[in-house]
């Protein structure tokens, strides 16, 4: 088992093998030649690492024949898959405080994910980062996680239909895979989805932020929120390192150098080179992708021109930042303000 800080629970692998009984595969047939057993994945703390994610999660999608694995394990999904952090989502009393508790303990469960929350002039968003390549599997953990999302919110609704409940909130989904040929057998499901967007991100009325969920229970979240600052406690810094480097890499200090987030965080700049290359990562991506995320936030919800984005963004000027714009997304950044607001 890999308790490396970019794994994932085993939990994950366990909802597989139990939605594999829907086609009658055993446990035995998706672990077989893993080196897991299903005692593994019922193990306290238990992790596997992304490659085995990848591996089983094509697997089960060869036993089962169903290329649309990512929704079924979506709409099955359940907040005690997330141990401390579900106990807490479980318990909250509105839409806003899953959210930050989500922001803030996501890496309790992995981070190969981190979340950022960002509202503004009645519109919010939730932008979701990935720190490693699923491959082929993407499909299946992006639908898994988005609509299991959706579904944790129905579940806590008390039981809205998903059209309804969502649609009504302006709820829509962007992301960065084509749209799927299984996709319009499961429309129905789904809120508003754009495909082969920029990046991962859920868009909402931010009036859905204050919606009040059932059964909240404030002690319950108390407990949980305890043990989940015990687990970040118990994390190696390296384990919470990429979001934290991403989100001070570009800010409102400017475009700070590797020399500086390093006494940010009050190591050298050897150490801080060693962490991440440990994790395979490499400051200039973190930059660049803190760069790219912020650049369509503000091209989508703010009136900035593209010269004042640039200048945010620290571009010596508007003509480099559109030439980066480009790299990154294949249009320019006034086509996709565009595209952003019209929906297109």
């Amino acid at each position: 088992m890999d308790t490396s800080s970019l794994s994932f629970p085993a939990s994950h692998i366990l909802q597989l093998a139990t939605l594999l009984r829907r086609w009658e595969i055993p446990v035995g047939e998706l672990l077989m030649g893993s080196g897991l057993t299903e005692e593994d994945l019922v193990r306290a703390h238990a992790r596997v690492n992304t490659a085995t994610l990848v591996a089983l999660s094509e697997r089960a999608r060869r036993l089962s024949g169903e290329p649309a694995l990512g929704i079924y394990l979506g709409l099955q999904r359940r907040a005690s898959m997330y141990g401390y952090l579900g106990f807490a989502i479980d318990s909250a009393s509105t839409v806003r405080e899953v959210l930050e508790l989500t922001i803030r303990y996501s890496q309790t469960v992995t981070q190969a994910l981190s979340f950022e929350l960002h509202e503004r002039e009645g519109q919010a968003w939730l932008a979701i980062n990935e720190y490693v390549d699923l491959g082929s599997s993407h499909d299946i953990a992006l639908f898994s996680l988005l609509l299991g999302m959706q579904s944790l919110m129905i579940q806590r609704s008390g039981g809205q239909q998903p059209a309804d409940a969502f649609r009504q909130a302006g709820y829509k989904i962007d992301m960065p895979i084509p749209k799927p040929a299984y996709f319009d057998r499961f429309a129905h499901m789904m809120p508003e989805t754009r495909f082969k967007q920029p990046l991962t991100r859920v868009h909402f009325n931010a009036s859905l932020l204050e919606h009040k969920l059932r059964a909240p229970n404030p002690a319950a979240v108390s407990l949980a929120k305890e043990a989940c600052e015990r687990e970040l406690e118990r994390l190696s810094e390296s384990s919470r390192l990429p979001s934290r480097v991403q989100r001070m890499a570009v800010s409102e200090k400017g475009l700070l150098t590797l020399a500086e987030v390093a006494q940010e965080l009050h190591i050298s700049v050897r150490t801080l080179k060693r962490r991440l290359s440990e994790l395979g990562l490499r400051y200039s991506e973190l930059v660049e992708k803190q760069r790219h995320q912020q650049a369509l936030d503000l091209l989508a919800y703010s009136d900035h021109s593209i010269d004042e984005i640039a200048d945010r963004l620290c571009y010596a000027n508007g003509a480099n930042f559109s030439r980066a714009f480009r790299r990154w997304t294949g249009e320019s950044p006034a086509h996709y303000r565009r595209r952003s607001r019209t929906g297109d």
